[in-house]
This record gives C-alpha cells, structure tokens and sequence, in this order.
C-alpha cells in the first residue's frame, strides 16, 4: 500500500484536522498558523480541560481599542494580565465545545515551531494548543437511512448436544432430536427475538415485548448489532482468460487516485467514500462522503 503514495498521519494531526473541518462545518472561522507576535500567554479553561495561547495586546486591541491607544504596544504586563483576569468573560467563543466556566491565565511562553489551529474569536484570535473533543459536521448517517440496511436473519428451531464420538457414527437416515426448541431469531450472532410459524408464514416478537416509539427510532438491541466494513480499493471485470493472465503475473492497471476513492460497504452496500491514509502507522479511511439515500430493501 505504501506504493500508493499514502498520506501519512499521526492520531493527534488527525484530531487536529477533525477539530477544523468540524468547526469549519459550524461555518467558524478557524485556520492552522502560528502566532505573528513575540510571545503568547498560555491560558487555560476549567481547570485544564483545554489550553490555548493569546496576546493580551491583541485582545486589548479588540475590547478596548482607547485604552489600548493610551497604554501602547509596550503597555505595563502586569496591568494587562489584570485587566484581563478582572472581566468576567475575557473571551467567548462561536464553538459549544469551547465554552467554559473559568479561565485562568498563565505567564508568556515561546511560540511553538508547529502549526497550531486559530480561531478569531471578537475578543482576538486565539491559538489552541490543546482542544476538547470536537463535534463532527453535519453530514452524518441518517438514522432513518440505517434502519434500511440490509440484515440477514438466522430462524433457529432448537438445539442439542452431541458428542464426537456420536458424530463419526453418524449415517444417511438417521434421526437428529432437537433436545430444546428454542424458536430464536439471530442477526450477526446476536439473538434479536424469537419467532412464531404458522401457516401463513414468520413472526418475530421481541423477547422484551417493547416497540418503536417512531418508525425511525432504533432499538438498543438492534443499534448494537455489529456491521461488517468492506474497504473496497476498487473494482475490476476481466475475463477467465484475463484473470489466468493476472496469475501469471500481469498487471491490472490501478485507477487514477484510487486511494482517495476507497468505498466503504457494509453487507454488500455502500455507506461511504473515503480517502486510504496512514495514521500512527495503520491504514484507515478518512470519510469524504457519507451514503444518504434512503434504501429500499425487498
């Protein structure tokens, strides 16, 4: 895969980047750069829960444009750090996951060498060097969409032991007893219900005899139902002969950018289109599109 030219991650440059196009999604202005002054104070929310670097003649500027003409660009550090500290909301901030309870303010500190993300808040820009888990955008799957996946259902009339040595006796006509009916109904490995038969066909019942509160409401039970991905680099149609020909050592030609077309399917539908990356070393696929179309299953 390494052939590829894959784009290479690490998981904190992924949280990065995910935090951008989330906040992004939000319509936010945010970018990554790094901070064009001399020195920053660090700062921090509620106790740490995440940290960040501003000039406080930068925020001076913003909130008090007069005084920050009296004091100058060389204005007393000391009377800056209490200005700040003595306004109530010092900075406030268009993303939910940045809002805070306290705000405490640290000493200068040295512009780090990476790209950090700034956001502009009305206050002055703000350059996050740690961030708390962001909301993804907008486009996510719909939950009415899920529920028309496709699921294979097992209908299991019973069960009984049988030993090995039962097992190599075994013989065409003989008899099989079902020790226990059991009637289960099964999805993925998970027992989902049971099942009545009569003559007219199946009927599942729920074992906790709950229902939907809205036709696009999912069960507990049924939302932990695993799914199994299929990352589909892409997809060929030779014939017999062409395919003894790839075993022969042939090349099947590779689409152009296919790494960045990887579709994802799950029994056999697709649910997303993604771009093959590296992260800490792993492969995985960053989403570039999520499946939205309703599907209708026969």
């Amino acid at each position: 895969m390494n052939a590829l030219g894959l784009r290479q991650l690490t998981s904190t440059e992924q949280a990065w980047q995910q935090a951008q196009k989330g906040w992004q999604a939000q319509g936010i202005e945010v970018s990554f750069g790094l901070p064009d002054v001399d020195a920053c104070h660090v700062f921090s929310v509620d106790g740490g829960r995440w940290q960040g670097l501003l000039s406080l003649h930068e925020w001076l500027s913003c909130v008090s444009p007069a005084l920050a003409e009296i004091l100058g660009s060389t204005g007393d550090d000391g009377q800056l750090q209490a200005l700040f500290m003595a306004t109530p909301r010092p900075l406030e901030f268009a993303a939910t996951e940045l809002a805070y309870d306290s705000l405490q303010l640290g000493q200068k500190s040295q512009i780090p060498a990476s790209a950090m993300l700034c956001l502009k808040t009305p206050q002055g820009r703000v350059w996050l060097t740690d961030i708390p888990a962001v909301m993804k955008g907008q486009d996510k799957l719909d939950p009415a969409w899920l529920l028309t996946l496709p699921v294979q259902l097992i209908f299991e009339i019973g069960c009984s032991k049988l030993s090995q040595r039962a097992k190599a006796r075994l013989g065409v006509g003989d008899v099989l007893l079902i020790s226990e009916e059991t009637h289960w109904v099964k999805s993925c490995d998970v027992r989902i219900g049971r099942y009545w038969q009569n003559e007219d066909g199946i009927m599942i019942e729920r074992e906790d005899e709950a229902h939907l509160a809205t036709p696009t409401e999912i069960p507990d039970l049924l939302a932990e139902l695993p799914l199994r991905l299929e990352f589909i680099l892409q997809q060929s149609t030779v014939s017999l002969s062409e395919l003894g020909d790839l075993y022969l050592g042939q090349l099947l030609p590779l689409l152009p950018d296919a790494e960045k077309q990887i579709e994802v399917k799950t029994n056999g539908v697709l649910i997303a289109r993604g771009e093959l990356v590296l992260v800490d070393g792993r492969l995985g696929v960053e989403l570039l599109e999520i499946q939205q179309e309703v599907l209708h299953v026969e």
